[in-house]
């Protein structure tokens, strides 16, 4: 069974139905386990964003793939990165395209200071 787009998605001008993976030159790795890697990278227009690559091993993964990327476009939020874009590399890869921050990851900040005060962490989550 074919797990197909979401119409959502394609609505909402979301997804790139001529991306590929290639289009991307890669900045960094920034994170991976298994069946997701996380990149930054830069499109062909100069952008630098964040790349979510998925390895949709089948057809549940990619179904989850997609409704993850559905729920996504459909958050409103100052709070959290708009997605920009999503595609699939055949049938095995989903990608989802993320605006990149030159802050860091927040969750590793918490981290790696766990005696900051709260004031500073509020500061700094915001």
């Amino acid at each position: 069974m074919k797990v197909s787009v979401p119409r959502e998605l394609s609505t909402l001008g979301l997804w790139l139905t001529n991306a590929k993976r290639g289009d991307f030159e890669t900045v960094a790795e920034l994170a991976s386990k298994p069946g997701k890697s996380v990149y930054k990278v830069r499109d062909p227009d100069g952008r630098v964003l964040v790349l979510k690559s998925f390895h949709l091993a089948n057809d549940e993964w990619s179904s989850r793939f997609y409704r993850q990327v559905a729920a996504l476009a459909q958050l409103n939020s100052a709070y959290i990165g708009r997605i920009q874009g999503a595609f699939s590399q055949g049938d095995r890869e989903g990608c989802i395209l993320l605006p990149y921050y030159s802050g860091g990851d927040l969750s590793a900040w918490m981290r790696d200071n766990p005696h900051a005060d709260v004031a500073t962490r509020r500061r700094i989550a915001t």
